[in-house]
């Protein structure tokens, strides 16, 4: 058994490393997405995973001070995957102050390390991907020693989450149509490393508490499922670069953030806001054009994307995104309701009403009517 464990280690890391560079110097970029925070993400699980394979077949000599930038570099990852998100999604713009703070904890955590080695007379040792630190020191150390990797871990996974919800948010607030800028494939990602995680600590308490698998398991396992992660990554970002690149998607128009309570927008205001939006609005149809944004209608009113946004959500309790599609929604209904459109199929009234995708409609028309629109459409 264990020689089939070493053989799939050194196969799949072996391939974990051919496909995490050709990711890294191949594939379709956008313009307005420059991928560094990728690029550099990549290239950490790549000096990971050759750490890994090196130090598990005794390569890398234990004493190595290179085992310190090594050894904690899942503390680096998590922090640039984050970034990579915040720029893939264009949730806000990343400084260079925030690039700082975000890598710091890595530095700091290896400045710890070296400092322990210099106050040492031993060396610290990292032996089948663990360190081991030398004795002498306080029970708290060795207690310590894990902690930092599996938090800055577990927070980094818990603050991509938020990224993608604000994400979402932000489609809604902008968009009438989010099928085109949907990243459901990164929370998917997201999932699948707390996952792993969760899978490396039980293996991990499986060796330390119970004594059930040998040490340099763990961290096989850990460039094996490294593999299927960065194969999953792969497939994903390029079929999303793909459909970006045939659908000419382009850059979000986000209007800059204005604070509400900073507005100046009184009730009076957002009550002629609101009734200049439904006038117009249902007037000239805007609804119908099926990739209405804010910035369309607030050029059309003559109002800021601001004063329509907090209108939409301080006086009509919406969005953007919710406040077209039940304007899309009422006339659909309507539509399935008429006889003159009996011969027009569900997905021409759908089209027909400013929906572009089936699904989409299906969706929110079962959320809001409670039926289906065939079942609508038959009803007496």
């Amino acid at each position: 058994m264990e020689k089939i464990i070493d053989i799939l280690f050194n196969g799949f890391s072996i391939a974990g490393i051919i496909l995490g560079l050709y990711l890294l110097f191949s594939g379709l970029q956008l313009k307005y997405v420059k991928t560094y925070f990728l690029k550099a993400w990549l290239i950490i699980i790549v000096i990971q995973i050759v750490f890994y394979l090196l130090n598990l077949n005794a390569v890398l000599p234990n004493y190595l001070n290179i085992n310190y930038f090594a050894f904690p570099l899942c503390m680096l990852h998590m922090p640039l995957f984050y970034l990579a998100i915040v720029d893939l999604t264009k949730i806000r713009r990343i400084t260079g102050l925030e690039i700082a703070l975000h890598v710091s904890f890595y530095l700091v955590y290896v400045a710890w390390l070296v400092s322990i080695d210099i106050s040492t007379v031993k060396d610290i040792l990292v032996i089948n991907g663990f360190i081991n630190l030398p004795p002498g020191l306080s029970s708290f150390t060795y207690a310590f020693v894990g902690i930092p990797l599996a938090v800055v871990s577990l927070v980094y996974s818990i603050l991509c989450l938020i990224a993608m919800f604000q994400y979402k948010k932000l489609l809604k607030a902008n968009l009438s149509n989010t099928d085109k800028y949907q990243l459901h494939w990164i929370t998917y990602l997201v999932w699948a490393i707390i996952l792993l995680f969760i899978l490396i600590y039980l293996v991990i308490i499986a060796r330390t508490d119970f004594m059930l698998t040998k040490a340099s398991i763990t961290f096989k396992l850990v460039n094996i499922l490294l593999f299927f992660f960065l194969l999953a990554f792969g497939v994903k970002y390029q079929k999303q670069l793909i459909y970006f690149l045939k659908n000419e998607v382009v850059p979000l128009e986000i209007p800059a953030k204005t604070k509400y309570v900073n507005s100046g927008l009184t009730n009076e205001n957002m009550v002629l806001i609101a009734q200049k939006m439904n006038l117009l609005i249902k007037s000239k149809e805007l609804y119908l054009d099926e990739y209405l944004t804010l910035q369309k209608v607030a050029d059309v009113l003559e109002e800021s994307p601001q004063s329509i946004s907090q209108t939409l959500n301080d006086h009509l309790s919406t969005n953007f995104y919710t406040y077209i599609n039940t304007l899309r929604l009422d006339l659909a209904e309507n539509k399935l309701q008429d006889p003159s459109f009996s011969k027009l199929s569900i997905m021409g009234i759908a089209m027909d009403s400013g929906f572009k995708s089936k699904s989409t409609f299906y969706k929110l028309f079962k959320q809001k009517t409670g039926k289906t629109p065939a079942e609508y459409r038959n009803l007496e």
